[in-house]
């Protein structure tokens, strides 16, 4: 992926935090990052899932992912 919305410095904070998260894999910072910068894109176009352009990863993959993220507050339930 050539273009980042996520601003470099901000994205170092905030995989350090993730880093932290034993809830949670990181692993690959690039894929990370990549997951990252889908669920922005989601967030801030207000598209569906679908619609996720393809160099951020399979629409479907990323949204599993996302899933598993946003029920860890144990309701099962999406943070969103």
């Amino acid at each position: 992926m050539n273009k980042y919305y996520i601003k470099t410095e901000d994205w170092e904070k905030i995989y350090t935090f993730l880093k932290t998260r034993i809830d949670i894999r990181v692993g690959n910072e690039r894929k990370t990052r990549a997951f990252a910068e889908a669920v922005y894109f989601i967030m801030r176009t207000g598209a569906q899932w679908r619609e996720l352009p393809p160099y951020y990863g399979k629409w479907r993959s990323v949204h599993k992912r996302f899933e598993a993220w946003a029920c860890k507050d144990g309701t099962g339930e999406p943070g969103l």
